[in-house]
């Protein structure tokens, strides 16, 4: 709401900047930035920070709970078994039930999980025209913006620290 006067654009940009950057390393940055991007879109067209939090619950329960799961319940000794045989019958004699289990059932949740990113994707598409981003009555004129929010002592530090941090945490 602060960052309105800079236009809605700006703001969800610099919102999903800034929610990439609060994640700590550059191999999050990426999908952070995107998904800061697409939450700052959900609340400015809502109003209602809720949906975003809780979007970003489920995302990391996804993620990390469910991912932590099904990723536990891979017998990774058989895995590589089989990817080192060099034969069907090695192969065959490498597999296990339970091992094959475990990765069936994490193929079909990152199917879901591709799936829904699809559909996702598709209503996006289907409903680009509702996706514009109103003139509010205080905002700054169109040059400059970007500027003026991105270059004050605020922004800066807030920038700074966290490249620092991901530096730091690369090492």
């Amino acid at each position: 709401d602060r960052m309105v006067r800079y236009g809605e654009l700006v703001s969800v940009v610099i919102s999903g900047l800034m929610f990439g950057l609060f994640h700590g390393n550059l191999s999050q940055f990426p999908y952070a930035f995107t998904i800061g991007v697409f939450f700052g879109v959900i609340y400015v067209r809502t109003g209602r920070i809720i949906y975003p939090i809780l979007l970003h619950a489920v995302m990391n329960f996804l993620g990390s709970i469910v991912g932590s799961i099904l990723l536990n319940s891979i017998d990774l000794d058989m895995y590589m078994d089989v990817m080192n045989s060099t034969s069907i019958n090695e192969i065959l004699t490498n597999l296990t039930w339970e091992g094959v289990t475990g990765f069936l059932i994490l193929a079909v949740y990152e199917v879901m999980i591709f799936i829904i990113v699809i559909i996702g994707i598709i209503f996006w598409i289907l409903d680009w025209k509702q996706i514009f981003f109103k003139i509010q009555d205080e905002e700054l004129p169109v040059s400059g913006r970007f500027t003026t929010a991105l270059y004050n002592p605020g922004m800066i530090v807030y920038t700074v620290i966290w490249i620092i941090t991901i530096i730091i945490a690369s090492i």
